[in-house]
């Protein structure tokens, strides 16, 4: 593996991720709560637009979990009445 040093410059900063630059000029973002999530490219604006679609898809992925927790209380179960008729709550 390449040897990472992390990168504190302003400019180069990743809400939510560690930005590191590798050997060979290559760049990586681990996240800071979940470190499975490790992103790599070859070029820093296209790190950056990944880690930005890895956060809107964690939070997506938050919030429908959230929607689904919330829809299995009593008495907010969605009745679909037929095609057309919309959702009731």
């Amino acid at each position: 593996m390449d040897e990472a040093r992390r990168v504190h410059d302003a400019d180069r900063q990743i809400p939510e991720f560690d930005v590191y630059e590798l050997d060979g000029g290559r760049w990586q973002a681990v996240h800071k709560a979940d470190h499975d999530l490790t992103l790599e490219h070859s070029e820093w604006p296209e790190l950056f637009m990944a880690c930005v679609a890895a956060r809107v898809r964690f939070d997506l992925q938050r919030a429908a979990e959230e929607l689904v927790t919330r829809m299995a209380e009593p008495g907010r179960a969605w009745r679909h009445n037929g095609p057309g008729s919309g959702i009731n709550v």
